[in-house]
């Protein structure tokens, strides 16, 4: 192949190729993009809200085994701070489109992760 035929732009070449115009091939380039930015978020959201449910489920059970007046100790912020987060979490993965679980008791954890 001569210098003169190697092509200098081989994107604009392919879409000529295929009859796609420049700017909806920039359009599918950026919407892979998005894509493969959505399935990382999801990946995250998914891995935070498993570990927010399961520390809500330890922090339930260790409320529940105190007897009620250290109950109300345990049971401060900290619980509730969780259940908000756990909320945000599964808002999130909603927000990108992804189904969520929902309950921290139908939640499982992730192949390889601790439990």
């Amino acid at each position: 192949m001569a210098a003169h035929d190697t092509p200098t732009n081989p994107s604009g070449r392919l879409a000529a190729l295929v009859g796609i115009s420049p700017t909806d091939l920039a359009e599918i380039r950026a919407d892979v993009a998005r894509r493969a930015e959505n399935e990382a978020l999801r990946l995250k959201l998914e891995t935070a809200t498993a570990d927010l449910a399961r520390a809500h489920c330890a922090m339930m059970a260790v409320v529940r085994s105190r007897v009620l007046a250290d109950a109300h100790r345990v049971a401060d912020d900290a619980v509730v701070e969780l259940a908000v987060a756990h909320a945000a979490a599964l808002h999130g993965l909603e927000t990108i489109g992804q189904p969520t679980q929902k309950g921290p008791a139908t939640i499982v954890p992730f192949p390889g992760r601790r439990a």
